[in-house]
């Protein structure tokens, strides 16, 4: 054989040996999707086409940091009859604490083997904040309105139309109508049956997520509708008799 087609020869048979892709670059054109868990926490899922590519798993090598802290990665897996998932392929993901305000950020980074992953993201806290607008020596009332001053981050909310409001040492709740803030001024209108006491107001908002950057998946960063973030306003305060 001519030393040219040795050498093609060759290089054909180490090319079709190659190692198959490992690290992020074994599920292709991916997207990082994010959902909420719970009030707590949050999870980055990696989306990738499962029927192009089969299903994939990343190594031991797989860390992640959410702020510097670690956070939990799950490597992926096969499991035939895995609920939602009919192909059988569970995607690789992060789970990562939220942070308390609600305007507070997360830098979420990810490694597998020499490639690295970073998300950034404004507006991912759980945590409302708002006092009562009263004046010294005035007398909180049911039936009456209840101004409530919001702290940061109030308009990164989605307000609801109604608040709950239960009493101290007691399950018993109300439903109360929420008027939506102007100016970071919310009014709840209190129920007018509602007893003497301290009572708390509790308010869930929908938070909108902001992505400041989203460095490595070829289809980007997003937010998955069906988990929606939110996060919660409490406020304690004394109904008079």
């Amino acid at each position: 054989m001519r030393p040219a087609l040795l050498s093609a020869a060759v290089g054909a048979a180490i090319a079709g040996c190659s190692p198959p892709p490992t690290g992020f670059a074994a599920l292709g054109d991916f997207e990082l999707r994010f959902s909420n868990i719970n009030s707590g926490f949050a999870e980055a899922t990696f989306d990738y086409d499962s029927q192009k590519r089969g299903c994939q798993t990343l190594g031991d090598d797989f860390t992640a940091a959410a702020n510097g802290n670690p956070a939990s990665v799950s490597e992926g897996a096969v499991e035939k009859g895995a609920m939602f998932r009919p192909d059988g392929c569970i995607f690789p993901s992060v789970t990562f604490s939220r942070p308390l305000p609600v305007d507070g950020s997360v830098s979420l980074v990810m490694n597998a083997g020499p490639e690295q992953v970073v998300a950034e993201i404004e507006g991912m806290g759980n945590t409302l904040t708002g006092v009562p607008m009263v004046t010294p020596g005035e007398v909180i009332h049911a039936g009456q309105r209840l101004q409530i001053a919001l702290g940061a981050g109030y308009e990164l909310a989605t307000w609801p139309t109604f608040a709950g409001i239960d009493t101290d040492g007691t399950n018993l709740g109300h439903l109360a109508r929420v008027v939506p803030p102007v100016d970071g001024i919310m009014e709840v209108l209190l129920p007018s049956d509602l007893a003497p006491g301290r009572q708390h107001v509790t308010v869930v908002a929908t938070i909108a997520p902001n992505f400041t950057s989203c460095e490595g998946p070829a289809r980007g960063c997003h937010w998955n509708p069906i988990g929606g973030l939110t996060a919660s306003l409490v406020v304690s305060f004394e109904v008079q008799p």
